[in-house]
């Protein structure tokens, strides 16, 4: 099984009315990233991405950093995050439905404390099965598309390979469940913690099956490119 890199996106924008962009601070990240991935020399020999913009976008920029600028990315919609608008609206009409709460959208926005508070109770009762009446995809299927996608890239490429991921919070809660055989609300609650542009790297002595062989941890959530910069608004989480 490859060395897997997985990587979170940059920044995104928090508030704004496309969240999925990347910031300013979220482009700067991911260049960083990639001068640090060709300062260390790393070469990945297959890089794939989301197709969320975040996602695809970070990808872009860090290979522009470690002067790879329009290397081919493998889009694999398996990486993306979950959709939390739908998750926010399936909380919004759970809560005034069946507890008559009503839940100020425009309030929340404006509060990151208030708003993770919410989402993170949303997350929670997700796992639950809580909002299975409200169409959205539940949570075990969407464990499996993940599960599948990093299934897939291990199928796919050589033994001794490289492989970059570009995806979310979400799709790196998922696999570290699955590695470290926690329950999924520990997964989550570590999940909250990963940084933007971070790094968590995981092998195999085989190829990765959900079941009867899963992946080593061989590292976490490590922001060492932006340390070295020594600025503290490069570690962000959202």
């Amino acid at each position: 099984m490859p060395l897997v890199y997985v990587i979170r996106h940059g920044q995104a924008s928090f508030g704004k009315s496309d969240y999925d962009e990347l910031s300013k601070n979220g482009i700067r990240q991911s260049y960083i990233l990639g001068k640090f991935f060709e300062q260390t020399s790393t070469r990945f020999d297959k890089v794939y991405s989301g197709s969320l913009d975040r996602q695809l976008y970070t990808a872009v920029h860090a290979l522009e950093g470690m002067k790879e600028k329009g290397r081919e990315i493998e889009i694999n919609e398996g990486f993306n995050e979950y959709n939390h608008m739908d998750l926010i609206n399936a909380a919004l009409d759970h809560y005034f439905e069946q507890k008559g709460v009503f839940v100020d959208l425009e309030v929340l926005a404006g509060d990151r404390k208030l708003f993770q508070n919410f989402f993170s109770k949303a997350v929670e009762n997700w796992i639950k099965g809580e909002f299975s009446d409200s169409g959205i995809q539940t949570y075990e299927n969407y464990c499996d598309q993940v599960l599948s996608a990093f299934e897939k890239i291990s199928q796919t490429n050589e033994k001794k390979a490289k492989i970059a991921v570009f995806t979310s919070g979400g799709p790196i809660s998922v696999i570290l469940e699955n590695t470290l055989g926690i329950n999924s609300f520990k997964a989550v609650e570590i999940g909250w913690g990963i940084k933007n542009c971070s790094i968590t790297c995981l092998s195999s002595n085989a190829k990765f099956n959900r079941n009867t062989n899963r992946f080593l941890l061989r590292q976490f959530n490590c922001s060492a490119h932006f340390e070295l910069e020594k600025e503290d608004n490069l570690i962000t989480y959202r």
